[in-house]
């Protein structure tokens, strides 16, 4: 999900015992391996995007009620 305050967010999910990941913490681009290349303006949306999104748990055995759960633990991260 793309959200604000995702740091926030993740720890407000995380003591809900709801485990949540963060898979692209830095866009290549930002890689120390690649600093000396210089890339276009549109890549600032891969770095925002780098500092927004969190990735919920979702896999087959998840339940409607599990997933409304979760739903609704993000709700309340977002709005408190």
């Amino acid at each position: 999900i793309d959200v604000d305050q995702r740091d926030i967010i993740q720890r407000n999910l995380d003591i809900k015992k709801i485990e949540t990941r963060v898979h692209y913490t830095q866009p290549l681009h930002e890689l120390p391996a690649y600093e000396n290349c210089a890339g276009p303006d549109i890549l600032s949306v891969a770095s925002a995007m780098s500092r927004r999104v969190l990735s919920l748990p979702f896999y087959p055995e998840l339940t409607d009620l599990e997933v409304e759960y979760i739903i609704d633990r993000v709700i309340d991260s977002a709005l408190s």
